[in-house]
């Protein structure tokens, strides 16, 4: 039970944006970095960097999946043999970021370490800003069209 205790007081000291983070909106979308270390400075470096790839995820993610479900009647002994078995794989392809910014952050000792909560935004406007500059880049128009086709299935969602 002290283990129990110790996590659920963990739990109570992140902030309510870090649990349930912004959902995407017309401006742009939101990912939440949480990270801990004994130094200040990499505890926070590493909540960036977790935001940043929640940022990445969703711009450029790819799912598969493959589930295995199987289930027999033994008959006269009344006894049925199932088993499941599934496996996910999750590929986050290399994606050219800027113009996220930090919407909020906060820092806490937990434990005797440094814990750090980010939250931060890609805005779609500074992300166009961004691919209009490097315009020269190979397959940035490709990644500009991505782009407006994320903004249009958020906006249609809203």
């Amino acid at each position: 039970m002290a283990k129990e205790k110790r996590l659920s007081e963990q739990l109570e000291t992140l902030p309510e944006w870090a649990l349930e983070p912004p959902k995407a909106d017309g401006n742009g979308f939101y990912g939440v970095g949480i990270a801990r270390s004994e130094s200040m400075s990499a505890a926070m470096d590493k909540a960036g960097l977790k935001a940043d790839f929640e940022l990445a995820k969703q711009v450029r993610q790819r799912v598969s999946g493959l589930s295995k479900d199987y289930t027999a009647d033994n008959g006269s002994t009344g006894t049925i043999d199932e088993r499941f078995e599934q496996a996910v794989e999750r590929l986050v392809l290399p994606v050219n970021m800027a113009g996220q910014q930090v919407v909020k952050q906060e820092m806490r000792v937990v434990d005797g370490e440094f814990s750090a909560v980010v939250l931060k935004q890609l805005s779609f406007d500074r992300m166009e800003q961004m691919l209009a500059k490097h315009q020269s880049v190979a397959g940035v128009g490709a990644m500009s069209s991505a782009f407006e086709e994320l903004r249009a299935r958020i906006e249609a969602t809203e």
